[in-house]
């Protein structure tokens, strides 16, 4: 998983690899409240000359209460704000 941050943004000065952030998401189910988890950042990097020229991908891991990553499957994920 990971989000997409375009290549002048402020905030990639504040994003750096290792750090665990607060998040909240949600599904697709209005039924379901929004979970917020722990989650990792793996990984920036500047994709050069794929589809999302432009941009940095940032690499998300959600981590358990116990920092240990999850499976997806565990929760339905669709996007995080």
């Amino acid at each position: 998983m990971f989000a997409l941050v375009k290549e002048n943004s402020i905030i990639l000065d504040r994003l750096h690899v290792g750090e665990v952030l607060n998040m909240k998401y949600y599904t697709s189910n209005t039924k379901c409240s929004p979970r917020s988890f722990n989650t990792k950042i793996d990984y920036i990097r500047k994709d050069q000359n794929g589809r999302f020229k432009g941009h940095f991908l940032v690499g998300l891991e959600i981590l358990s209460e116990k920092n240990r990553p999850i499976q997806l499957d565990q929760f339905p994920v669709l996007h995080s704000n």
